[in-house]
């Protein structure tokens, strides 16, 4: 066998277990989450349930800020913003852009302006690397990392 052929067979053994481990690594956020909605898992001969209080802390875990951060934060010292127009994003983000956490609540917008808002706050999170976490309906928590 020559080298071509050794080389070839290695390309043919190791390609799955890397592009698993690709997929894995490139949604393990989606995949975290997923996995942290399991509270019951039952197969044949095997049967699972899972503590929700331990689901709780993971959900808080991905928050986006160590723990020593997340002690500090307090809700009552939190801005509250609940913006009419579209053209107030700017104020979330220097909020966020300060490493503030920010309680935004969208009710006062019209369905078209909330949307768009979303989509700043989601791209704003992403770039930083935060955290959005949806406190009720139209009511969101940002969470600098």
């Amino acid at each position: 066998m020559n080298v071509a052929d050794t080389a070839l067979e290695y390309v043919k053994v190791l390609v799955w277990p890397i592009l698993i481990a690709g997929i894995l690594i490139g949604f393990r956020r989606t995949l975290t989450r997923l996995l942290g909605r399991i509270i019951q898992l039952d197969a044949p001969g095997v049967s699972a349930k899972f503590d929700k209080v331990a689901n709780e802390a993971e959900v808080l875990s991905q928050a986006g800020t160590d723990a020593k951060k997340r002690s500090e934060i307090s809700l009552d010292d939190t801005p509250r913003i609940a913006p009419r127009k579209y053209t107030e994003a700017r104020e979330i983000g220097e909020y966020y852009r300060d490493d503030r956490p920010v309680i935004v609540d969208l009710n006062k917008l019209a369905n078209e302006d909330a949307k768009r808002l979303v989509d700043f706050m989601a791209g704003l999170v992403f770039h930083a690397r935060g955290s959005m976490d949806k406190l009720s309906n139209k009511v969101f928590i940002l969470t600098p990392p």
